[in-house]
């Protein structure tokens, strides 16, 4: 029997979804059923397409449809709205970029390698500044015998990024690249290369992530599995010891597994059983994009670290979009996974490069979140649809992917609606800018300045929470700018934000206080509860709910 193509499930997947969606807005009482049907539905759409021999074809409007249904489902049923909008643009954008990468020609795709290996080099050679820029403060520090001595002698760097260890998933998949090009060169054409594949290692190391470290070391057993000749896989398998014995030295150093109950290694584990408690409660649609961050106050015990992520990408993504992620999950790795084995064993040294980087980017995301930021997912997939589309063509053989029947007014007609999701990605992007700026205009006491940066950033983003919940801050804080409507204006605000974030801890709290400005302290009390209730850990909203418990029982509501 010929297996099933996925071309044939283009037309009854729109109904899918529809039918889908519909199941998610039944009413509460027939809530199970459409939960088992839906997950029903989505279990055999799954197993026809995982077992499609031609699931590495899919065309890119496929994997649109198949994205959508997660998104979807968990969108009604998100905890915080407007991080469920970033997370669909997040996507959208990924897969805009897989698609575009994937029909490059051979130059083109040499093209984007350099501008890759580049952005490395100049984004290492930045790092080296922040590294020499804090030198000095730390070897003082060290010679006064500071308690900051110890801090300080574990710099590292993160360049432009957000997190050292963000910037460790960049340079794992840029290094690699650069070595493979280098490989690749003759003469004097390899010196660039081998150079920024030089300064990116030795970024690598000054980040100090050790779960970079660890997906590296993994990388380079696993290819080593996977190589063609013996003579490499004994190369390959002495330089993973050799990685773990550095591994081992370096985490010793650090007291990364000794460290107690404080080591990063049990937070990590933490986080992990948290993930798991916060899927099992809500195990089909999980809590929406970008929700983790949103729930985690009410599962948090004593002894956790605070944070928005869970360190593992995939567990979170599981958390946030329930079983309905498995489809979509799976067939990306899938076809990753088979492109960077096929490249392990026979292809030209810069895709072989690509390859490996992108093996350790997945590695990577073991333990860490980069697969849920911008810049190195879509960097990701930049180099994923590169590897796929050339390793289809033959591997940088000088011509066009071949093998692609769209045109271009069909293959516009997918596009354009995830360029327009990337707008929304600007656009959020933005809002987050002016949210920050709002916030350093509060350090620098400018608190009129600060309510125009926070009042932007809803224009830009109307349907993020952070604007409104810095808008009422900024009016409770600062009376005077606003006269008498300030406190009405800051409870409105509050209200913004927890539409669209409804168990957001500290929107409730502000809400409280606006509330009780305005004399209705049932009112406040009512969101004081509600914010210990999600943030149990929190003390003072309890210690403020039995103050205001105190006021109504002494003056009744309405009264100061």
């Amino acid at each position: 029997m010929n297996p099933l193509r996925v071309e044939r499930l283009q037309a009854p997947l729109p109904i899918l979804f529809a039918l889908l969606v519909v199941l998610w807005t039944v009413p509460p009482g027939i809530y199970p059923l459409g939960a088992l049907a839906a997950t029903a539905l989505l279990a055999a759409l799954g197993a026809a397409l995982l077992m499609n021999p031609r699931l590495q074809a899919t065309s890119e409007r496929n994997l649109l449809l198949v994205l959508l249904i997660p998104l979807a489902l968990s969108f009604p049923q998100a905890l915080d709205r407007g991080e469920a909008v970033d997370r669909l643009v997040l996507m959208g954008g990924a897969l805009l970029v897989f698609a575009a990468s994937r029909r490059l020609r051979a130059d083109e795709a040499r093209g984007v390698l350099l501008l890759l290996v580049s952005a490395g080099a100049l984004l290492a050679l930045h790092g080296f500044w922040q590294y020499l820029d804090g030198l000095p403060r730390m070897l003082q520090e060290v010679a006064a015998g500071s308690p900051e001595a110890a801090r300080l002698s574990s710099l590292r760097i993160f360049a432009r990024f957000v997190l050292p260890s963000v910037f460790a998933s960049f340079l794992l998949l840029a290094a690699p690249v650069a070595l493979g090009l280098a490989r690749a060169g003759r003469g004097w054409r390899r010196l660039l290369p081998a150079a920024a594949a030089a300064a990116m290692g030795l970024a690598l190391l000054l980040t100090r992530s050790h779960g970079a470290f660890a997906a590296l070391l993994a990388m380079v057993f696993l290819w080593s599995l996977t190589a063609a000749r013996r003579r490499s896989r004994w190369t390959l398998t002495a330089l993973a010891v050799a990685l773990l014995g550095f591994l081992v030295v370096i985490w010793s150093r650090d007291g990364v597994v000794t460290a107690g109950l404080d080591g990063p290694a049990v937070l990590r584990w933490r986080n992990f059983q948290t993930a798991v408690a916060m899927f099992l409660d809500r195990p089909v649609a999980g809590s929406g994009g970008g929700g983790y961050g949103a729930a985690y106050p009410a599962y948090r015990l004593p002894g956790d670290n605070e944070t928005r992520f869970v360190h593992n990408s995939y567990l979170q993504l599981l958390v946030e979009h329930g079983l309905t992620i498995l489809l979509p999950l799976g067939a990306v790795l899938m076809v990753w996974g088979r492109a960077v084995r096929r490249a392990a064993r026979a292809a030209p040294p810069p895709l072989a490069g690509v390859a490996f980087g992108l093996g350790a980017f997945l590695l990577h995301n073991l333990v860490d979140f980069s697969g849920l930021l911008p810049a190195t997912l879509w960097t990701a997939c930049a180099l994923a649809g590169l590897l796929v589309g050339q390793l289809d063509a033959g591997g940088l053989p000088g011509q066009a992917v071949p093998g692609r029947s769209d045109t271009r007014l069909k293959t516009l007609s997918w596009v354009a609606p995830l360029v327009l999701a990337c707008g929304f990605g600007m656009f959020a992007a933005l809002s987050r800018d002016a949210v920050a700026r709002g916030q350093q205009f509060i350090l620098d006491e400018s608190p009129g300045e600060a309510l125009a940066a926070a009042r932007e950033a809803g224009e830009w983003a109307p349907w993020r929470a952070a604007p409104y919940l810095l808008e009422a801050e900024i009016l409770l804080h600062n009376r005077d700018l606003e006269g008498e409507e300030s406190a009405w204006n800051a409870y409105r605000a509050a209200s913004m934000a927890l539409q669209r974030a409804p168990v957001w801890p500290a929107a409730h709290a502000v809400r409280a206080v606006a509330a009780a400005a305005l004399d209705t302290p049932g009112l406040a009390a009512a969101d004081l509860q509600r914010a210990a209730d999600l943030y149990p850990l929190a003390r003072g909203y309890r210690r403020q709910l039995d103050v205001l418990a105190r006021r109504l029982d002494e003056h009744g509501e309405g009264q100061p």
